[in-house]
């Protein structure tokens, strides 16, 4: 719909795609963020029994869900460069995610 809008130069439908995907997305993202905080250690016990892999997959699933929401904006960026093709700057953005959130949720 995005690529489409911004084709046919109906700015106001390509920002209401936008718009409209942004305000679905988020608050949906934000609530299975706290989902994941709040149940990390059952559902870390659902696979593996063992306390100490339970511990530090508690953890590992809190620090990676606390930048899911952030993680959300930055795929619709890059679905919206590639849309109006725009490829080096969705590029940019894919290794940026990496770098500044993937990474660093995974080292904490």
């Amino acid at each position: 719909m995005i690529g489409y809008s911004y084709a046919g130069k109906n700015t106001r439908r390509f920002q209401e795609a936008i718009s409209s995907v942004a305000k679905i997305m988020v608050p949906c993202m934000l609530v299975i963020t706290i989902f994941y905080w709040i149940l990390a250690s059952p559902l870390m016990s659902l696979f593996i029994k063992s306390r100490e892999v339970v511990a530090y997959g508690k953890l590992f699933l809190r620090g990676f869900s606390l930048s899911m929401p952030f993680m959300l904006v930055d795929f619709l960026a890059v679905s919206v460069f590639q849309s109006i093709g725009m490829g080096k700057n969705s590029l940019l953005f894919a290794v940026l995610r990496k770098i500044i959130f993937e990474i660093p949720a995974i080292v904490l």
